[in-house]
């Protein structure tokens, strides 16, 4: 299996690492082993992952990985090059060494500022940290080479920058072969194995070198090749990689074909500096276990397993029949590679265990069942031994009573067994007598004829007790049916008496038996439910070593949820975010909801077609999250929200100043929503895959067309259902013109009610509370606001003062209003009067301030006034120090226009809505869950959901345990709902949220206790 980068992977992945992350920032670093680094690069709206493996691999991967506790290495990094541009990705020529470039100062060339952080992929390899002079300034291991070459911190580093590709308008010089070059190659070869061979015979009794076969003579000569690119040369010219070097240098014939390959080859090397290149994974088929998680599984799957990974199509793996798979980026495929073989380790460790185990159980079970077999097995010997003492208890009486007599005479026992010896052949008892005696135990062996045998005939020979009987029926016969049976008896008993002493040794072994079987039975469960328990945790915690990274919605980043329709509905969490969906996430027809509440979030329901009204549902449904994200939430106030169109809704105050950010200006007549309850819900949302989201899509559409079939035919039915079918037209007022008047909150002033003539409110992310005094606009100083009238009539004085102009070239309305007036008014030698602007006059301290200034002026003599028109005629001065003020002007203009939400968000959103599903068929593929918090009403579909009321519990343990719930409701815990929840991380499950307190309801189906504060 290919571990290790080569010189060719490097170039193709230095190739695409060039196109991808060359001007992103590095926004982090993180450990992952002792040899392992995580890159987090950044740029715009783009972010990538680069992991360095020192000595075997780089790429960019979309898996994400746990980190390892921080090193000082890593800390050195960080001190040094976090938050830095990477100005350059160089290869060193044709080594395997990559080197990233983080510039500095300006242009990023400044050499006091530049950063070289190098990698090299050959030996043990090596990470090492450089300054602008090559300076080692922190390095992952200290390489002594000689005494004079030591890579330690402070050495010096030897960085040619000239061998450097891509740096400083340097090409990458790929190589390229020739008839001379490999002519020259193949005579060295054969020279060295010519020279070895002399030196060998030299020798006295020196054996022969083993000749230097052909691919092991070019890999080491050809080292910007690669391996796999040599044998694959080898192969295409119809040459054996185990040929002798030497034996082709005088094959011209085949050296040529040799050229041939390797000029072909040099096509595959050109083409790695190109980018995207492409990346080939060769793999095998073997049979794993399905679920490695439990012992008892049998059920097997199919399973590829990677083996190899090149840039190209090796001739010598398509020969060995491996399953190829291609990928259209090398570090796509490298990624798959190396991220699917560490699942693929853990799983095969995971099976090995699994294996283990069951070895383990059953030979438990072995034993114990090979324990039960001798307990039985005495139990027949013993039964089958007290029925020929009683069967035979004349001829053990006769026995016994030949041994006691010499024992009793004073034999030497050596004596006794000489003599019975003797007379074996001479009495039939002395010849049931077995030898060696033990008359050190007081006993001896005597041989009785079995019972069993004896028996076959006449089954009614002996008769038994009922006890005795049924004890001996429950077992078979021996497996030795001998024709006599060894029997010890005691010297000292009679016969029936060692029949006696067999019987209790029976019993003594059902005894045992029993006891075996209990405690074997309970051993065996309990070694089985731990061997489960350990399985299940080392599975899951290698599941969560490495997932695949999930691209976020666009909407993820707003309070969210889908409404019972299908609709989008979106909410601000601050200030900063009720800007900026109001001005880059709204399009004509949607709906703006608010509350009159202090933190009450700014609501917008998306429409997917403007000319369509909104369910009443949905409205209501986005009223509740306005309120759930409000003050009414943590004081449990009932209240209603409100909605207007978002062509209401304005960034523009009446006196054309910009309000603050999360502030809005709202033109017309609100119309509010009926009281809701704040009852809120969480849930989980099943991410599917392509196939799945196309068949959800397919369903939904052919639903909605049969709704709407439905509502037609109803529509033709009854004309009066049509009518009372549409109750929206009395939702929707009609909007009169839209002037710029504002009013402050519910009080008015009768001096702003002659002035207004339609209702201009201000909704700010900081409302008062009711009857509290209405939160405005924050208002500029009473000086700031003289300079700014005086700046605004002097702006019309000075577009009054040029020349006449066309209306049609005009672009400016108080120009356009000037030129008219100018027509009007007659021709005459003072300046003329430019059209004053509508300045509305925002409170009374204003008027105040302009009667005074009104004073001021009429007390000034003729002179003057004389002098401030003069001063008020623009000249060139102060005409270049208005024209930044009006293009500042015209840049803050053009910050409060509302942009429409662009085509590629609305159609991530019609996509969200089929792939995101709460309750999935049979047939999806889940490939994650997202967890959304929503008003309970658009939960009816949800098949893992918890009711959210006001309370005082803590979002982040009330988060965890309803995941705990969801995942005891799944109930197998080795299903792929199960392992997608357990991989959730604590942000993910707490980001949607919108409340800071709360009280989660469980089922009481499934849950005993209710509530969780």
């Amino acid at each position: 299996m290919k571990q290790r980068f080569s010189a060719l992977d490097i170039t193709a992945i230095g190739a695409e690492l060039r196109e991808e992350i060359i001007g992103c920032r590095l926004n982090n670093i993180h450990d992952l082993n002792p040899r392992s680094f995580l890159l987090k690069f950044g740029k715009q709206d783009k972010k990538y992952s680069l992991v360095i493996e020192s000595g075997f691999r780089v790429h960019l991967t979309k898996f994400q990985r746990e980190n390892a506790q921080l090193s000082g290495f890593v800390s050195k990094l960080r001190k040094h090059i976090k938050s830095r541009r990477l100005t350059n990705v160089s290869q060193l020529d044709t080594d395997r060494v990559l080197v990233f470039t983080f510039g500095g100062g300006e242009n990023d060339q400044d050499p006091s500022w530049t950063y070289y952080l190098v990698c090299e992929f050959f030996a043990a390899g090596n990470v090492l940290l450089l300054d602008g002079s090559h300076k080692i300034l922190s390095l992952l291991r200290v390489v002594t080479f000689d005494k004079n070459q030591v890579y330690a911190v402070g050495q010096h580093y030897n960085l040619d920058q000239s061998r450097l590709t891509h740096n400083m308008g340097n090409q990458q010089k790929m190589p390229q072969m020739t008839f001379e070059k490999l002519t020259q190659l193949l005579e060295d070869v054969a020279g060295k194995s010519k020279a070895e061979k002399m030196a060998a015979s030299q020798k006295p009794n020196g054996k022969q070198p083993k000749p230097i076969t052909l691919r092991k003579a070019l890999t080491v000569r050809l080292g910007e090749y690669g391996n796999a690119l040599v044998e694959h040369c080898i192969r295409q010219s119809n040459l054996d990689p185990l040929l002798p070097a030497d034996q082709l240098s005088a094959d011209e014939d085949k050296k040529r074909e040799l050229l041939s390959a390797f000029q072909a080859a040099d096509g595959i090397l050109s083409s790695m500096v190109k980018p995207p290149v492409k990346g080939y994974i060769f793999s095998t088929q073997q049979n794993i276990l399905a679920d490695p998680s439990t012992s008892n599984n049998e059920e097997k799957k199919d399973m590829l397993m990677y083996e190899d990974f090149h840039p190209f199509k090796p001739l010598q793996l398509v020969q060995a029949n491996r399953v190829c798979s291609e990928f259209h980026s090398y570090n796509e495929c490298v990624d798959e590679f190396f991220s699917s073989i560490e699942t693929q380790k853990m799983e095969k460790r995971a099976h090995d265990r699994v294996m283990t185990a069951e070895r383990r159980i059953h030979s438990a079970k072995d034993d114990q069942e090979q324990k039960i077999k001798n307990l039985q097995e005495v139990q027949q010997l013993s039964s089958l031994k007290a029925e020929a003492i009683e069967t035979n208890s004349e001829l053990v009486e006769a026995i016994a009573s030949y041994i006691n007599n010499l024992l009793n005479q004073g034999m030497d026992w050596l004596d006794i067994e000489k003599l019975i010896q003797v007379q074996k052949r001479r009495s039939p008892v002395v010849a049931c007598i077995a030898l060696p005696l033990k008359l050190k135990n007081n006993a001896v062996n005597i041989m009785l004829p079995n019972p069993i045998v004896s028996s076959e005939p006449a089954d009614d020979d002996y008769d038994l007790s009922d006890e005795d009987e049924s004890e001996t029926d429950s077992f078979k016969k021996p497996k030795q049916e001998a024709s006599n049976v060894v029997v010890e008896i005691d010297l000292s008993l009679g016969a029936y008496a060692n029949a006696r002493r067999q019987y209790e040794k029976r019993r003594e072994a059902i005894v045992k038996e029993t006891k075996t079987l209990e405690a074997a039975s309970k051993a065996l469960k309990n070694t089985q439910k731990r061997i489960d328990q350990d399985l299940k945790r080392s599975t899951n915690a290698e599941h969560q070593r490495i997932l695949p990274t999930r691209k976020a919605f666009f909407f993820e980043k707003f309070h969210w949820f889908f409404s019972s329709e299908g609709y989008l509905v979106l909410g601000g969490r601050d200030a900063q975010q009720n800007e900026l969906l109001f001005t880059k996430y709204c399009n004509k027809g949607d709906i703006f909801v608010c509350a009159d509440l202090p933190k009450s979030s700014i609501v917008i329901v998306k429409n997917r077609n403007a000319n369509d009204p909104l369910p009443p549902n949905t409205m209501q449904q986005a009223g509740s999250l306005a309120l759930a994200s409000s003050k009414a939430w943590d004081s449990k106030t009932v209240i209603s929200a409100w909605w207007v169109h978002i062509d209401q809704v304005s960034k523009t105050g009446y006196a054309g100043d910009v309000l603050p950010a999360g502030s809005f200006a709202i033109r017309g007549s609100k119309n509010y929503l009926p009281p809701n309850v704040l009852t809120m819900g969480y849930g989980i949302l099943w991410l599917l895959d392509e196939q799945s989201t196309e068949r959800h899509c397919q369903k939904r559409i052919e639903s909605e067309l049969q709704n709407t079939e439905q509502k037609i035919s109803e529509l033709k039915i009854d004309e009066v259902e049509a009518k009372s079918s549409q109750p929206r037209e009395v939702l929707v007022p009609d909007r009169p013109e839209l002037k710029d008047t504002l009013i402050e909150g519910a009080s008015k002033s009768s001096k702003s009610q002659s002035v207004f003539d339609h209702d201009v409110h201000i909704v700010s992310e900081k409302r008062g509370k009711k009857g509290s005094k209405p939160i405005t606009a924050k208002k500029p100083p009473a000086k700031e606001r003289r300079e700014a009238r005086k700046q605004r009539k002097q702006t019309a004085l000075e577009e009054s003062s040029k020349k006449p102009v066309s209306i049609e070239d005009a672009s400016d309305p108080q120009a356009i209003l000037a030129i008219l007036k100018q027509k009007k008014k007659k021709k005459s030698n003072e300046i003329p009067s430019p059209p004053e602007p509508k300045v509305e006059k925002e409170e009374l301290e204003t008027q105040k301030e302009e009667s005074e200034s009104k004073t001021v002026d009429a007390d000034k003599g003729p002179e003057n006034k004389s002098q401030e028109i003069k001063e008020a005629t623009p000249n060139e001065e102060d005409m270049s120090a208005l024209k930044p003020q009006r293009s500042e002007r015209k840049v803050k203009e053009t910050k409060i226009e509302r942009e429409d939400m662009t085509q590629d968000l609305y159609e991530e959103m019609l996509y969200a809505r089929d792939a995101l599903t709460p309750s999935p068929d049979t047939e999806d593929v889940i490939i994650n869950a997202v967890p959304t918090f929503a008003p309970y009403s658009t939960m009816a579909k949800f098949n893992l959901k918890v009711k959210v009321t006001p309370g005082s519990g803590k979002v982040g343990k009330s988060a965890r345990e309803s995941i705990a719930h969801f995942t005891k409701t799944l109930g197998k815990p080795s299903s792929n709902e199960v392992k997608i929840l357990e991989n959730l991380k604590d942000g993910e499950i707490v980001a949607p949220f919108s409340v800071n307190r709360l009280r989660v309801v469980f089922g009481s189906s499934t849950n005993s206790k209710k509530s969780k504060k």
